[in-house]
């Protein structure tokens, strides 16, 4: 029987759309004639052309006559055809059907298919029938396969977990899935902990039981059963997965990874393979062996056995350690091809946990590259949608239990709790928040593992005190900072320990900041930590530090930059590394930092060249060549600004007669640069110092008449102070009106009063008679008045010391005020040791002892300061006694204040303060050695 021609152009149709799925790798199957509406049922594979399980329904429609109805652009061309019906029929059996479904549209004339997926969302009703866009971009070849696998995915609903918080759902995972949902997904894995421990478990449980932290959980098991190995003790003769768990184990007690490269070499099956490398390759790196994680991930990607999910797993993690170390393109690509692997698996859970780190690679990668804001803002949006993943809850609720148990730790603290509680092992908190972290690292979403590791590591350096092994436990929490790039938190902790101790906590973290290899997680936090505590670096690993980060501070930094693609400003941060390493380098390092301080005033680098001006006054003389002192007069010969007066002042207060006459020059013409840089009041002659209290008076009569309009200013030259000092330096040349009026003013902000009323406790007895009287007399309105301006400090106790140096206060009136400041704010607490250390109230240096432990390390460094200025003028035993505690306190702060305190005596040292000078030579920060070394040497 002959066909009609409607019948021939549909099988001819029908025929060319199954070559072109063929082509692409699917496997079209013809439908029975009986199944209208649904031309061919399709096997959908992969990018790989690996079968997935995947089904597709597709209705073919040929022939011009489907062409039609089309939408066309400004330009005539077409965007799409309307395919329309006169019933809903059809449309309703695609958009419900249980397989997702194609409609297809075959251009016999260029054998060309186009294609849409028949959803509900996409259908219209024209009100007796409905119609739906073709696209003209959508059609059926290799550039859009992809795109056609994607409708394919559309089919696997993820599994339900609801009610699965007691008995999980592990019975539901197919064995190739069982490991990795041990370790990515372990809730669904181990068992509940109130399900208690009479039956036995398996290997794949032990593994799912350390992901979730619950380490005291398997060793009761193993207690138990003698089917659950111990992982603390051996077992070569184990099945894999229990060598596996023993690996496991090691490596979190020790961060051993020797015992996880020995499984991965033994893997016996592939998803063994994956599960094991990825481990390892995260161990790797926190060992910062970025390399050697490299290439373990690098020989997994090249397995083609592997099932797509654990490929994709593969990728996502092997983008982590590319995208580190500067690969961005590599990191990127390997995201794209994890979500393509990942592709086809909504029902596995892990696959979703993976496909949000691959959608954080690509968007944190995207602003290491050129790119728009509206690239930017659509990459949030999808990259929030995708991380809305089971896995992020279940690791959110492990952050919330274990930040309930330190909220309540620190509840007991503020309620003085007496109780003791005995916790075998650290604190659940810590195993709570080890769990979160493992969860984020081993999925390969790189930023949440750096915000649960520094979470993690500021519970522990919290809680250190309280454990057996308190230095190790700050290593490990001050090492964990720096990895997880929380350069924010490693500062206020190694400033924190470097002031206080443990100084061995902080030597022996720091000292394991890398030579090379630095990444952009770490880059910022090593330069932070060399910065607060390279003083505390073995001199070879400093002098090499050193003379890097000069390196970089004169701007070579390309290979860095290529490698660690910062966001921040590398000059700077390097520059400080520099200074910080300075006394623990040798003196080529040294000398190296003098030299591109020379070099920097002609480079138009301004926010490097204020930067250098600051780290002039950190330079050794001693320490830096004839060269480079030749450099750096140049430099103060030739630059006008505030780096040419820093080092022109710097050369002046080491002996450089050119340089004081240049420094003096500049301040008596108006530089108030050089001005601020001089150190030594006395060089001047009458006439300069006449001509530059002129100069001073205007500018503090400025300040109390913008005080009265509501003005202050924060920071730069302190006019009044400069003013106070020259007036008790040169009495022929003075002009005290200005500073009574500035003292006197109510308006005038306490910090523009501070400084000149410390300048006149300490020097009263140089002040002239009538300026005495005056300010003796307004000392209650000195004290007790003084704007506060936005940052600045209050005004203190400075009314009791005036009223003291001034005499206005005595005997036991001036112990009971004095007595007072003690019980005051922190600058009462500072004002009082500064008090002592002045040598006033005598009968009230016990104090000092209390000062000295007190809770503001300001004050602390202020009792330290006045323990070693009186401690050469008394006999006293206790405050000798006090001395040599503080000599021999840990950290770096009381030490430094103790040695400041000795420099400020005349001669500087004598009897017990020589003896304490001498001690502290071999303190192990080489800044307090070289600065006891010094003052022994002047």
């Amino acid at each position: 029987m002959p066909i009609s021609e409607s019948q021939e152009t549909g099988s001819i149709g029908e025929s060319e759309v199954e070559a072109k799925f063929k082509r692409i790798g699917w496997n079209p199957v013809r439908n029975s004639s009986l199944e209208l509406g649904t031309d061919y049922l399709i096997e959908a594979r992969d990018f790989r052309r690996r079968p997935r399980g995947l089904i597709v329904g597709a209705q073919v429609k040929s022939g011009a006559s489907y062409f039609e109805r089309p939408v066309l652009e400004a330009d005539g061309t077409a965007s799409g055809w309307w395919y329309y019906e006169s019933d809903t029929d059809h449309f309703d059996d695609w958009a419900t059907h249980g397989l997702p479904h194609l409609l297809v549209l075959h251009d016999l004339d260029t054998n060309t298919s186009y294609w849409v997926h028949v959803t509900a969302s996409s259908v219209e009703s024209t009100g007796q029938g409905c119609k739906i866009l073709v696209p003209a971009s959508q059609t059926i070849d290799p550039a859009h396969a992809d795109d056609l696998f994607d409708v394919a995915c559309k089919q696997n609903a993820a599994p339900l977990i609801e009610g699965t918080a007691f008995f999980g759902a592990s019975e539901g995972i197919s064995p190739a899935r069982r490991l990795r949902y041990a370790l990515i997904s372990p809730r669904l894995v181990a068992p509940h902990p109130n399900a208690g421990t009479d039956e036995p478990i398996d290997a794949l449980q032990a593994v799912a039981l350390l992901a979730q932290g619950r380490l005291r959980d398997l060793i009761r098991f193993a207690e138990k059963h003698p089917s659950v190995p111990d992982p603390r003790i051996g077992h070569a003769e184990s099945d894999w997965t229990w060598r596996f768990v023993e690996a496991i184990w090691t490596w979190a007690m020790t961060d051993a990874v020797e015992q996880l490269e020995g499984v991965l070499g033994s893997a016996h099956t592939k998803d063994a393979a994956a599960a094991s490398g990825v481990l390892l390759a995260c161990a790797l790196q926190r060992l910062e062996r970025y390399e050697d994680a490299l290439e373990v991930l690098d020989g997994l990607a090249s397995r083609s056995d592997l099932l797509p999910v654990d490929h994709g797993w593969i990728l996502v993690q092997r983008g982590r350690v590319r995208a580190e170390i500067g690969d961005v393109a590599g990191a990127r690509s390997d995201a794209a091809g994890a979500q393509r692997s990942l592709a086809g698996d909504e029902d596995d859970i892990t696959a979703s946990a993976l496909a949000a780190a691959a959608a954080w690679l690509l968007f944190a990668t995207t602003l290491l590259v050129p790119h728009k804001v509206d690239e930017w803002a659509l990459g949030l949006a999808e990259t929030l949608t995708a991380s809305d993943t089971a896995v992020s809850w279940w690791r959110s609720q492990r952050v919330s239990w274990g930040l309930q148990e330190v909220e309540g730790e620190w509840f007991k603290s503020w309620a003085q709790d007496r109780s003791r509680t005995v916790i075998e092992g650290g604190g659940p908190n810590a195993l709570d928040l080890f769990a979160a972290e493992f969860s984020a690292d081993i999925t390969g979403e790189h930023s949440s593992w750096q915000a649960m590791s520094a979470l993690a590591a500021r519970q522990r350096l919290m809680g250190a005190e309280s454990t057996n092994d308190r230095v190790f436990e700050m290593v490990e929490g001050l090492d964990a900072l720096r990895r997880s790039g929380d350069h924010r938190s490693l500062k206020l902790a190694v400033e924190r320990l470097h002031r206080d101790g443990p100084l061995e906590a902080v030597s022996i973290s720091v000292n394991k900041i890398p030579i090379s290899g630095w990444t952009h997680t770490t880059a910022l936090s090593n330069l932070e930590a060399l910065a607060r505590a390279g003083d505390l670096v073995v001199e070879e690993s400093a002098s090499e530090l050193s003379l890097q980060c000069a390196q970089l501070t004169s701007g070579d930094t390309t290979d860095f930059e290529e490698r660690t693609r910062p966001r921040f400003i590398v000059s700077c941060y390097a520059l400080w590394a520099a200074v910080g390493l300075s006394a623990a380098a040798n003196d080529v390092a040294h000398d190296e930092i003098a030299a591109l301080i020379a070099a920097e005033h002609d480079k138009g680098r301004d926010f490097i060249y204020q930067e250098c001006a600051k780290a002039v006054g950190h330079m050794e003389f001693d320490r830096v060549t004839g060269t480079a002192k030749e450099a750096l007069w140049n430099c103060g010969q030739q630059d006008q600004g505030q780096l040419g007066a820093a080092v022109l002042g710097w050369l002046a207060a080491n002996g450089h007669t050119d340089a004081r006459t240049e420094v003096i020059s500049r301040a008596v013409g108006g530089d108030l640069h050089a001005l601020d840089a001089m150190g030594d009041r006395s060089a001047f002659d009458s006439a300069e110092a006449a001509s530059l209290i002129v100069q001073l008076e205007g500018m503090v009569e400025r300040t109390v008449a913008e005080a009265r309009q509501g003005s202050f200013s924060l920071g730069g030259l302190d006019a009044g102070v400069l003013l106070t000092l020259l007036n008790l330096e040169f009495p022929p040349e003075a002009r005290w009106s200005a500073v009574v009026e500035l003292l006197c003013e109510p308006a005038v902000a306490s910090l523009d009063k501070r400084p000149s009323c410390l300048a006149i406790s300490e020097l009263s007895t140089q002040l002239p008679a009538e300026v005495r009287q005056t300010l003796a007399a307004n000392v209650d309105s000195i004290g007790g008045t003084g704007s506060v301006a936005w940052g600045a400090s209050h005004i203190g106790g400075i009314g009791t010391l005036l009223g003291i140096a001034l005499g206005e206060l005595e005997g036991d009136d001036a112990d009971v005020a004095a007595t007072a400041l003690a019980f005051g704010d922190t600058q009462q607490r500072r004002d009082i040791a500064k008090l002592l250390g002045a040598g006033r109230c005598h009968a009230l240096q016990p104090l000092l002892a209390a000062l000295v432990g007190d809770p503001n390390p300001d004050v602390r460094y202020e009792a330290g300061i006045a323990v070693g200025r009186i401690v050469a003028a008394t006999h006293t035993k206790p405050i000798h006694t006090l001395a040599w505690e503080l000599a021999k306190r840990d950290g770096t702060w009381l030490p430094s204040a103790l040695l400041t305190g000795l420099a400020c005596t005349d001669p500087p040292l004598a009897g017990t303060g020589e003896k304490i000078a001498s001690h502290l030579q071999t303190h192990p920060s080489a800044r307090v050695s070289r600065s006891a070394s010094r003052l022994l040497l002047s």
